[in-house]
């Protein structure tokens, strides 16, 4: 089982100095998958923790395989994880790693790290590191699963391209499949879905066109012919670099081709139409019938060469829910989000990973909100060894926390010194209300907050009773205190009688 234990960030510029503890004392009784909320109000750094977290990871995944490594962040670092049983420190507060399992000074050539770490979020602000091919710090470990790449534009058929790879990636490795029917019962679709593939702006069905499909599909010559001449061309026009680099990078590879010319050839009397609206190839997927998703899986990888090299392109993917069809794009914002959310995930994740989740109330109505925790665990509740982190603003989330497989990290930013603290709560909140978690956990009072009004009362009746009990009255003002208050406000006489009544009679 993967657990990030604790992570101390030193000489950050947003943060200076901060200490986060994700996890409770008591590992050894955690039951998996295990679940730690961030919450804290805005600018208080949750989704710069997010990203701290994989900055170091990519880090350390990257030099354990490069001696003298330079490292991308500007910060110093303390961490200490649980996995295999053995508890991983890295120490590197003063600049220098020093490594140690169960206590026992390590090479990092020794240290084991998380299978995937895996940064999924909804937003185009997020601050997950963003690596591409030519990126010294990708490794197989990491995987992106954010909206960043795309300009929001193609926000929608982005969406729908990374729903058709998790699906590939998913239908590839067939153990998914249940993770992918309990998301799809969940969220009250029929375990099915179609994807259809149409002739992309490769594709030409007119005669005597350098690209006409019936030319360049007759053999590896021809289709590398054909591409060979259009990145020349191209090029010369100065047009597209980017284009013509995934070009290149596909004709390099003979394996790919082929596989690519035999589909084209296997597939060619599909495309003896007038018109190229009437082309198309369907796969219907059913996740109850993992012979269903065989073809898918077998031309999955083909079918992205294909669609890199814009032959083909998606061009819809259609849901059941009660016995009618309807596109994806069609679904429900909390359903479209879920779906892209999970779907990614699925694909990705492997045994002993940190999935770390940035703000996934974005969009989502508070109904959904409220069911998110219960759908996360129920879709992966077979990935026992696995720790998600998830950053929120949301107190919807908080009532559905299992105190047994989960924490709570609070934020705050202190009064005194603007800097911010973390909290880790121990408080077992399945099934609070609303007002208790906005009151207790989120530090926010209304007016007619019952909770506030308690504790408002607690207080004054101890003060008037004289109790003794010293404890709980400072416990009370810091407490009120963490709340922002006017300084018209009644509630400060009560404070300052509090505080006076402690200076009179606390020894």
């Amino acid at each position: 089982m993967f657990q990030l234990y604790y992570f101390k960030i030193l000489k950050h510029q947003h943060f200076k100095e901060l200490s986060l503890q994700f996890v409770d004392d008591e590992i050894d009784k955690i039951k998996g998958p295990y679940t730690t909320l961030i919450i804290g109000p805005n600018g208080t750094g949750k989704s710069q923790i997010l990203s701290a977290i994989v900055e170091v990871f990519n880090y350390l995944a990257v030099a354990k395989y490069q001696s003298g490594l330079k490292r991308p962040f500007n910060f110093n670092f303390e961490l200490k994880y649980f996995l295999f049983g053995k508890e991983h420190h890295v120490d590197c507060s003063t600049g220098e790693l020093i490594f140690s399992i169960n206590q026992t000074r390590a090479n990092l050539s020794e240290i084991n790290l998380p299978e995937k770490f895996i940064a999924s979020s909804i937003s185009l602000n997020d601050r997950y590191p963003l690596l591409n091919n030519r990126s010294k710090y990708i490794n197989t470990h990491y995987e992106y699963l954010g909206v960043r790449s795309s300009g929001n534009s193609a926000y929608i058929s982005y969406h729908i391209k990374k729903v058709v790879d998790s699906l590939s990636d998913s239908a590839m490795k067939l153990s998914t499949l249940p993770n992918i029917r309990m998301l799809f019962e969940k969220l009250s679709l029929q375990p099915r879905l179609t994807i259809s593939f149409k002739p992309g702006r490769r594709f030409s069905l007119k005669e005597g066109n350098s690209n006409n499909i019936f030319e360049i599909a007759k053999s590896e010559n021809s289709f590398s012919h054909y591409f060979q001449e259009f990145i020349k061309d191209t090029r010369s026009k100065s047009l597209d670099e980017r284009r013509l680099s995934t070009y290149e990078r596909i004709l390099s590879d003979p394996n790919a081709l082929k596989k690519a010319v035999s589909f084209l050839q296997t597939h060619i009397d599909k495309f003896k139409q007038k018109y190229l609206y009437k082309i198309r190839i369907n796969y219907h997927l059913n996740f109850e019938k993992a012979n269903t998703l065989n073809d898918f899986a077998n031309d999955s990888e083909i079918l992205r060469t294909l669609r890199e090299l814009e032959i083909f392109s998606v061009d819809k993917v259609n849901l059941t829910k009660e016995g009618t069809n309807f596109k994806f794009e069609q679904a429900s914002s909390g359903e479209y989000h879920l779906l892209t959310s999970f779907l990614g995930i699925i694909s990705k994740i492997e045994d002993n990973s940190l999935i770390l989740i940035d703000e996934p109330e974005i969009s989502l109505h508070p109904n959904w909100q409220m069911q998110f925790m219960d759908v996360l665990n129920r879709v992966f509740e077979n990935f026992t060894t696995c720790h998600f982190i998830i950053a929120s603003h949301s107190h919807f989330l908080v009532s559905d926390l299992e105190n047994e497989k989960s924490s709570i990290l609070r934020l705050a930013m202190a009064k005194d010194s603007g800097t911010i603290e973390s909290e880790l709560l121990r408080k077992d909140t399945f099934g609070w209300t609303p007002e208790n978690i906005l009151y207790n956990i989120f530090n926010v009072a209304s007016v007619s907050n019952h909770y506030f009004e308690m504790d408002l009362r607690k207080l004054a009746r101890l003060i008037s009773d004289k109790s003794k009990d010293f404890t709980a009255i400072r416990s009370y003002i810091n407490k009120l205190e963490r709340f922002e208050i006017l300084p018209e406000d009644p509630l400060n006489i009560l404070l300052d009688q509090a505080k006076g009544y402690l200076k009179q009679y606390e020894v």
